[in-house]
């Protein structure tokens, strides 16, 4: 049996990302429920959750939990016993953490990890080549943002998702934007997403909208090369809304 990757991807650690990213300068001790998705030409992911400030924290500042439902699907071309085959496989998972966050006047941080599992479904099944049933991962992240002037500003998110074989995976994001107003955001994002068997390049565009009413709107999209150098479009939506 041989295995020849052609197209997949691993968005695991990408829940956090939209929902922080939408209201990371949000200083209020109540909830923020985030929502979206992402999909390219193989891959898709979907999520929901909410962080809540905990201990006296404000979303930004202090001591907050956070807890994701998600939905993975990927494909990719394989050969299996001599015959060319297309993998599928459906994820869906939950996570639940902890972190800590600073703000200053020009910067903001926060570190935190959380634990969930993720049910691997393939079709058809591949032994040993790909993660099947339930996976256990822990995941510590990292998030900064820097204010380099008072329109333009920069953010990193750096992950890494412990598991076992073939489902571990690491996962960064740079973004570099322009704020005209307080509302509106806009920039160029790079994003490298690696595991066993896969890798992913993406570099695109992001726009988020903030609306007085507590919600936060962020559409993005650009360009992924896999490791093999086949390229496809990406696209994806997020919402949050503070309570």
């Amino acid at each position: 049996m041989t295995l020849i990757m052609k197209h997949t991807s691993s968005l695991m650690t990408m829940a956090v990302l939209f929902g922080l990213s939408l209201n990371a300068s949000a200083k209020d001790d109540d909830p923020l429920f985030i929502g979206g998705f992402q999909r390219a030409d193989h891959n898709s992911y979907t999520f929901a959750g909410v962080i809540t400030p905990i201990l006296g924290g404000k979303l930004g500042e202090g001591w907050f939990n956070r807890t994701i439902a998600s939905w993975l699907t990927y494909e990719y071309d394989a050969s299996y016993n001599g015959q060319p085959t297309t993998l599928k496989a459906k994820a869906p998972g939950i996570e639940t953490g902890f972190g800590y966050a600073w703000q200053g006047k020009s910067y903001g941080i926060n570190l935190s990890a959380s634990v969930g599992y993720r049910d691997f479904r393939l079709s058809p099944n591949i032994p040993d080549e790909e993660p099947e049933g339930k996976v256990l991962v822990f995941s510590p992240q990292l998030q900064a943002r820097y204010d380099i002037t008072e329109h333009i500003e920069t953010d990193l998110i750096a992950s890494h998702a412990f598991a076992k074989k073939n489902a571990e995976t690491s996962f960064g994001r740079l973004r570099l934007g322009y704020k005209p107003r307080w509302d509106w955001k806009f920039g160029l994002e790079g994003v490298y997403q690696e595991g066993e068997n896969f890798r992913v390049k993406q570099n695109g565009l992001y726009l988020v909208h903030y609306l007085s009413s507590g919600w936060g709107v962020e559409v993005s999209g650009g360009k992924a090369e896999s490791r093999d150098n086949s390229s496809s479009a990406y696209f994806g939506l997020g919402i949050s809304k503070q309570f």
